[in-house]
């Protein structure tokens, strides 16, 4: 079997790769007590169908939590 080769990165593609990891630094939960992180385990056909609903899709994933437990947001 023939080993794959890959081209070597040019020095812009190097330099667009770390651009975006600065553009994409995650945000620090709340310090309010809010929100509790977790590990959970979850269909992997629900997990794709949040993904495919574009950027923010964990938001939209506590948002319907959120109404399926019948809290409002503004409480």
């Amino acid at each position: 079997m023939a080993k794959a080769v890959f081209p070597r990165p040019t020095d812009d593609l190097v330099q667009q790769v770390l651009e975006r990891r600065r553009a994409v630094k995650k945000k620090p939960l709340p310090s309010d007590s809010s929100t509790t992180k977790l590990t959970l385990t979850l269909d992997t056909e629900v997990v794709n169908w949040f993904k495919a609903s574009g950027d923010h899709w964990r938001t939209r994933m506590r948002e319907v939590l959120r109404n399926a437990a019948e809290f409002d947001k503004n409480s």
